[in-house]
């Protein structure tokens, strides 16, 4: 069982701080559950500082394919093995890659208890149409409609916004014009989140980290409050010890 490890992938990371894996090495990037900001960083979601692994000697690196393929080739000789999982498009195959790791590091039950929650979280009817998820994490990223995060939005009741095609590609100012489409726009700057849903009205306070010179993008929209006609989600059921939060 590997014992060093690597990841540059948010995602996986956070679902092995909630398996109890201890990371030896992170991506900028990771900052989810909090206890991540204190794991030495080897790179980003793009590059890697192999100096730093080499000093690390990680006995297994992880990677996403095929954003991160090209850093397949740069760690096999400096790490004792690598994993370049698929990437996710729907909640499906996000739940397999965690029993995946689960299995890897021999917490099948720990890991069937954590994906029983998180299929929990994801039931309902849809509350909102023409959904966005913004991120920025420096640059922002608009997430597309085949990828997990649209899928997850979707089941949890926010209908994701339809044809956005998956091109990987950062920008220094938000999507206004997609955001001024939108009927709900989910936003997370380095862990603080925010929602907007469409009105007439401006937002009556940003999101913490929101540039200030790109407030006019969120002016169509406003903090969103009970759903459309007075209908609230049932609440989740906790997650022993906070593993996980219901956003």
């Amino acid at each position: 069982m590997p014992r060093r490890v690597i990841s540059l992938n948010p995602s996986v990371n956070e679902f092995l701080a909630l398996l109890g894996v201890e990371l030896a090495g992170r991506d900028v990037f990771s900052y989810r559950p909090a206890e991540l900001m204190k794991v030495p960083t080897v790179g980003t979601f793009i590059e890697v500082d192999l100096e730093v692994v080499r000093r690390i000697r990680p006995d297994l690196a992880v990677l996403y394919y095929p954003v991160q393929r090209h850093l397949v080739e740069r760690l096999a000789g400096a790490a004792g093995a690598v994993v370049a999982v698929p990437t996710p498009v729907n909640i499906d195959q996000a739940v397999a890659v965690f029993r995946f790791f689960a299995r890897v590091f021999d917490r099948d039950e720990e890991g069937d208890r954590l994906v029983g929650i998180y299929r929990d979280l994801f039931r309902g009817h849809p509350l909102y149409e023409d959904v966005v998820a913004v991120i920025n994490l420096g640059v922002y990223d608009l997430a597309c409609g085949n990828s997990y995060v649209a899928d997850a939005l979707t089941r949890v009741g926010l209908r994701y916004m339809r044809g956005l095609p998956c091109v990987f590609t950062h920008s220094e100012a938000p999507p206004t014009r997609l955001m001024e489409r939108a009927g709900f726009v989910v936003y997370e700057a380095r862990g603080q989140a925010a929602v907007w849903t469409r009105t007439g009205d401006a937002p009556r306070e940003a999101p913490r980290g929101y540039p200030q010179r790109h407030l006019g993008a969120l002016r169509p929209f406003a903090p969103a409050g009970p759903p459309p006609g007075g209908r609230r989600r049932r609440k989740r059921r906790g997650v022993r010890g906070g593993d996980l939060q219901h956003r």
